[in-house]
């Protein structure tokens, strides 16, 4: 970069080092250089005052930053001396002759916009693209595979003769299309540039963003390490390095590929996009696949990630190369400088490390926040902690994809796919053989692949959802044509309408009521947006056959004059009536859950014949209990009723549904993997790392709040945060007297994992941001993110 802005190289190449230490120094105030770019009056008020000499370098410096600066002003001042000679003359124009010409006939650059120009090209380009050719480098060697096919390529148009020595940027944009996506996947999953730039919503009335209002004054910004992995682009794989997704030729259509491309945010977007971003697209272009053509490449160390107040860089990255088709006797190694701790004055290199963890796109939470996917603060701290800071499964959650679920990281929640899958089409068949339709509530797995999967694909298209981001989650399936109703499963607080009327843009979203006021703030809000186009709200009334949860009991008068208010309000329609049997966890029988299911029916048809006029109504009934008996249904369904049935722990289960004696314990698709910590031989016990912010405090008729697979006699039997008490206890039905079966040191051994069967399925799934899939040989085959917040 010394190169393009001097004309004069600074040494950095030919010594092979870093000069003066300015990269180390760039790096180590990466941190400062995140806190003044984020918080204005620091910046604007203090930096530029008196006290701004205590914090930024001096050009009297011999090192670092101040270096750069001392170089820069000595580089301008000689420039400028001989631009004043009449016969000066400038060879090859450099980045500094540019500088200096812009206003020549105008109001002239001051000294410090001079050094800050010419500076920050050095600063913002060098490191940044090493970076992206380092983590380039890194996915080649990492996966064989694209490799093989890289070097391929190369070979075949270097045969074909359409490669110039060195390479040129045309050459490999036109030969090269394969190298092109590499490069387009690697700057995709790791942006040189992470930085928040904020945007500020205008005064007076806000503006509305993406389908969200942002208030006037609340500050927004995006993120490429999250735009990038953003599944509504990327899916079904966005943490996955897969060039071919750029690639007409490998079935992805050329329109999606242009939306990937307008997408990408590694430069930014508009009218503040990186100036040396093609300076920078050049760069890798020719010398990337120049490099690869020439040079044989082991990796020595992979090292890691790290990104520094918004700055990413290749720690103790380390490349180990030779010569094509030559001895490797002389071996270059090519190495990231690592930033150490400064031992003369015993600072830390301390950084503000981010990471973000893909949630499917439109993971958004309310105004202002707008990121479409979950981006986690870890606060500062050294990145050669960083995989002490954060969960291992967090970071590296599709690299278990082909383990055995017992090299797992413990605790983890794993689901059986083939289980999922059988539960699910059992009650497919169920529910075809009744005649009803079908309503999954998307609560228990929040994530794009199960409520694919309970739909059929899109053979049944409505949902229940308690959760805007739920809601949001699902959009994706709503732009594919899969999802056409989600129903919000409970009575809207009013907070939420105008969110849930944004949402409706996407999809058709619908209300669940069970008092007046409710539906009163409903026309309310659309009396005050008359002049938008919002169509009335489709309306399910909520009632309550038991559970004593949401709902109006039968017979009440408020049900009645809840009916004749949304008969007449021309801001609803009445869609239908909707009960949840939640007493149902209660059965002991398959008789009992298919006598509360007849209360199910026997309810939404009296409160249908409540109303008034002609109309086909929606009577939706279930709770994953009594959905499992619906196959047993023999009630005679009227004509101008449509019978619907929702669950949502169905594809699961867990031991309070195999309490109801409707499913077997076979048919439970979670269980935690979780490690012995110690055993207690005096007491018969054992420590496990799963306590009750792994599995909740639920219980149910089974002891204990988590059965061991296998060990009928043993469960968790106490809890703290994060551990667990194994205990002996009496299994239902169990009359063993074998000692072996009762001796904690007979069952378990310090560092044994063991695998947990779990009371509720619902509140444990929502304790784990990642869900390990497993197939029949319990080998994991997939990872999905779940949707997070409220």
């Amino acid at each position: 970069m010394t190169l393009v802005c001097f004309t004069n190289p600074w040494g950095f190449v030919d010594n092979s080092r870093d000069e003066r230490n300015m990269l180390k120094s760039w790096r180590e105030g990466l941190v400062f250089f995140g806190f003044a770019g984020r918080f204005r009056f620091f910046r604007d008020v203090i930096l530029k005052g008196s006290l701004g000499k205590y914090f930024l370098p001096e050009t009297s410096d011999d090192n670092g930053m101040g270096y750069l600066m001392r170089q820069a002003d000595r580089e301008v001042s000689g420039r400028e001396q001989r631009m004043s000679q009449e016969d000066f003359s400038q060879e090859r124009p450099d980045f500094l002759q540019l500088c200096l010409e812009a206003r020549m006939d105008g109001k002239p650059l001051t000294a410090m916009q001079k050094r800050a120009h010419v500076t920050l090209l050095i600063q913002a380009g060098a490191d940044t693209t090493g970076t992206a050719l380092g983590s380039t480098i890194r996915f080649l060697l990492t996966h064989p595979a694209v490799f093989a096919r890289v070097r391929a390529e190369l070979a075949a148009a270097a045969d074909a003769k359409l490669l110039s020595t060195p390479i040129q940027f045309e050459e490999t944009r036109a030969h090269l299309p394969y190298f092109v996506a590499c490069i387009k996947e690697s700057l995709r999953l790791h942006p040189p540039a992470t930085n928040l730039f904020g945007r500020v919503a205008p005064s007076p009335d806000g503006k509305v963003v993406d389908g969200t209002w942002v208030p006037a004054g609340a500050e927004i910004t995006s993120n490429s390490y999250v735009v990038q992995r953003d599944p509504h682009l990327y899916a079904p794989d966005p943490e996955v390095y897969r060039p071919e997704r750029w690639l007409e030729d490998e079935g992805n259509s050329k329109e999606h590929i242009s939306e990937m491309d307008a997408s990408a945010f590694v430069f930014g977007v508009g009218p503040r996009v990186c100036l040396g971003k093609d300076l920078a697209i050049m760069e890798l272009y020719k010398l990337l696949p120049e490099t690869f053509r020439q040079f044989d490449f082991d990796m020595k160390e992979e090292g890691e990630f790290v990104v520094v107040g918004g700055i990413a860089y290749n720690e103790r990255y380390q490349l180990i190369g030779s010569y094509v088709d030559a001895t490797p006797v002389n071996v270059s190694v090519i190495e990231q400088p690592t930033i150490s701790d400064d031992k003369e004055t015993g600072n830390s290199a301390n950084k503000d490390v981010f990471r973000a963890e893909s949630l499917p796109a439109p993971e958004r939470g309310d105004a202002p926040q707008l990121s479409s996917a979950a981006f986690g603060y870890l606060g500062r701290t050294d990145s050669s902690s960083l995989r002490r800071t954060m969960d291992y499964s967090l970071q590296n959650h599709r690299s278990f994809i082909g383990s055995k679920v017992t090299d797992l990281p413990t605790p983890s929640f794993v689901l059986s796919l083939p289980t999922i899958k059988k539960n699910i089409e059992r009650l497919h068949q169920d529910v075809e053989k009744a005649g009803v339709t079908l309503r999954p509530h998307v609560k228990t797995l929040k994530s794009l692949e199960v409520t694919r999967l309970m739909l059929g694909n899109g053979k049944y298209k409505r949902v229940v959802a308690s959760t805007l981001s739920e809601i949001r989650g699902l959009l994706p399936l709503a732009e594919e044509g899969i999802l056409e109703e989600v129903l919000y499963g409970l009575p809207p607080p009013a907070s939420t309408i105008h969110l849930l009327e944004d949402l409706r843009k996407s999809t058709n979203v619908q209300l669940m009521i069970d008092h007046e006021k409710q539906l009163t703030i409903v026309e309310k809000f659309a009396a005050k947006n008359t002049e938008s186009t919002i169509q009335p709200w489709d309306i399910y009334i909520k009632l309550d056959v038991g559970s004593k949860r949401a709902g109006l009991p039968l017979g009440s008068d408020r049900l009645t004059k809840l009916i004749q208010h949304v008969n007449n309000s021309p801001a609803v329609t009445l869609k239908g009536f909707y009960c949840h049997a939640g007493h149902s966890y209660g059965c002991r029988t398959p008789q009992e859950v298919e006598d509360l299911l007849t209360v199910e029916i026997n309810s939404v048809l009296s409160a249908a014949k409540l109303v008034t006029g002609d109309r086909k109504l929606t009577l939706s009934v279930g709770a994953t209990p009594t959905a499992h008996v619906v196959g047993t249904l023999k009630a005679a369904i009227p004509e101008n009723v449509t019978l619907e049935l929702h669950a949502g722990n169905f594809p699961t289960n867990d031991l309070q549904q195999v309490a109801t004696s409707v499913i077997g314990a076979e048919d439970q698709a979670i269980r935690v993997l979780s490690e012995v910590c110690s055993v207690y031989p005096e007491r018969n016990e054992a420590l496990i790392n799963a306590g009750t912010i792994a599995l909740s405090k639920e219980a149910g008729p089974d002891p204990g709040y988590g059965k061991v697979v296998g060990k009928p006699d043993w469960a968790v039997v106490r809890m703290s945060q994060e551990h667990g008490i194994l205990g002996e206890v009496q299994a239902p039905g169990s009359k063993t007297t074998e000692p072996e079966r009762r001796d904690v040191e007979a069952n378990f051994d310090v560092g044994d994992k063991v695998f947990l069967n779990v009371q509720h399925a619902c509140i444990t799934a929502a304790a784990f941001y990642v869900y390990y899939v497993v197939d029949e040989n319990d080998v994991v085959v997939d990872t999905w993110v779940p949707w997070k917040g409220w």
